[in-house]
């Protein structure tokens, strides 16, 4: 009879306000109805109905929700979640008033009775309300497609993809997308570990794949972060070994750059005190493998890359990679690239990104989707983005080709470039990359003292 947080496993009409009294619990009068949020077992739901003919007694999340809403006469799915809302710009995807779509949907509707109902911090999205006689009975909002946020109650994880589907057979096809995504994000999650696990000594397998799991080393499965690199180090005392192995296992898998797998973050920090000796040496294995050159590619141009990257010996090596990140599908990835060229002190950095702006270095133009949709990530933490943003501030969600950005590159590097070389590229942009372009012809005008006409097409 306490409140519960969990899932109410028993319960009828809503309870009301708790009173408390001195009155003898002997002298008290026993309400009409007892909230019960506890394990209800099965003989003891039998003994509560036959003891209690007149109650409504519903063991799990599918009949408390179906139960709750039977006198829906009217449904309403709309855009957004339940917090955070903006009514002004919510749109309505889908009505029903039909009894029979209504009660489709109910029956649609089951919750795994395996998995705990939890909370995520999203605020969800698309939601449905229920109405009865106009009142709203209750709204309800999709968490990834996966489960319902319904009021106080948490996430109910949904036990298949019969309500996502009923959905979008009627035009509403956010949930099933969201559940189709997650199912990719999860299989990306698995070919991670079994790359990894490729990588490992043969005693170490476990440590990132459970399938490979033996009785003699079943004991370290499953390990976290932190015990998984005391295992690597104990594997390889060799500092050298042990680097390049860090290494690879960052990159294990090609990937953006924006999205960090399981572990992947313990391998990043581990690499923070590389020395300029030991990246010049494991750089310099050849042939380097493609994992060598993934992980190196995402430490050494990262916004905040380790102090041995900062090196005169390894910023040949950034210069390197930083150019051949420039063809990499993803634009956060060839961003990162070109805000590793503007931060390098090495003077080959200046002729990448010109060639860039002159088509002589290659630099791809696509927006590759990763496995949770995300094609563009936030540069949080890199001067170029500040600078640009600071100059144009509308410029901050995607941009194309990204060659204005490294227009910005250059001349904050202080390079002197000329106004017709620029002209000539203006004439190619249009959106969010002239807008880019002309904060960087305005910020030359500035420093030149150029009549304002400058730059501009003819």
């Amino acid at each position: 009879r306490s409140p519960c947080s969990t899932p109410p496993l028993c319960r009828a009409e809503p309870r009301p306000r708790r009173r408390w009294c001195s009155t003898p619990r002997s002298t008290r009068r026993r309400p009409a109805f007892t909230r019960i949020s506890l394990t209800a077992h099965k003989e003891s739901v039998v003994r509560f109905k036959t003891e209690h003919p007149r109650a409504v007694v519903v063991t799990d999340w599918t009949a408390f929700f179906r139960h709750s809403l039977r006198a829906t006469d009217r449904v309403r799915v709309r855009t957004g979640g339940e917090c955070h809302r903006q009514r002004d710009s919510e749109k309505t995807l889908l009505e029903l008033t039909d009894a029979a779509e209504i009660r489709k949907l109910l029956e649609s509707t089951a919750f795994s009775t395996e998995e705990r109902g939890g909370s995520c911090m999203c605020c969800g999205g698309p939601s449905m309300e229920f109405f009865s006689e106009g009142v709203v009975l209750d709204a309800i909002s999709f968490q990834h497609g996966k489960a319902l946020r319904w009021g106080g109650y948490g996430d109910a994880p949904l036990a298949n993809t019969a309500l996502v589907t009923f959905l979008a057979e009627r035009g509403v096809k956010e949930p099933l997308e969201a559940v189709m995504e997650s199912e990719l994000q999860a299989e990306d999650a698995e070919a991670w570990r079994r790359a990894c696990s490729a990588l490992l000594p043969p005693r170490l397998k476990p440590l990132v794949s459970d399938d490979s799991a033996t009785d003699q080393v079943s004991e370290i499965a499953g390990t976290s972060a932190p015990d998984l690199m005391f295992e690597i180090e104990r594997e390889l005392p060799n500092r050298l070994a042990y680097v390049s192995l860090m290494m690879q296992l960052l990159g294990a898998k090609p990937s953006s750059w924006g999205s960090v797998f399981e572990h992947q973050g313990a391998f990043e920090r581990a690499l923070q005190t590389v020395t300029p000796e030991e990246l010049v040496a494991i750089s310099a294995i050849s042939p380097r493998s493609p994992q060598m050159e993934e992980g190196l590619s995402r430490l050494l141009l990262a916004p905040n890359p380790p102090d041995g990257a900062r090196s005169p010996q390894a910023q040949g090596l950034v210069v390197e990679l930083a150019t051949k990140a420039l063809t990499r599908p993803w634009a956060l990835d060839r961003f990162k690239a070109l805000s590793a060229l503007h931060k390098s002190r090495d003077e080959r950095a200046t002729a990448a990104l010109r060639g860039v702006l002159s088509g002589a270095v290659a630099m791809s133009t696509g927006h590759r989707t990763t496995p949770d949709g995300a094609i563009w990530t936030r540069y949080q933490g890199t001067e170029l983005e500040s600078a640009i943003v600071e100059a144009v501030p509308r410029a901050r969600p995607e941009w194309g080709d990204l060659r204005a950005a490294a227009a910005w590159a250059l001349i904050l590097r202080g390079d002197v470039l000329v106004i017709e070389e620029l002209t000539s590229l203006r004439a190619k942009m249009s959106g969010r990359d002239l807008l880019v372009l002309d904060g960087a012809l305005a910020r030359i005008r500035d420093s030149r003292e150029l009549p304002a006409d400058a730059g501009k097409a003819r």
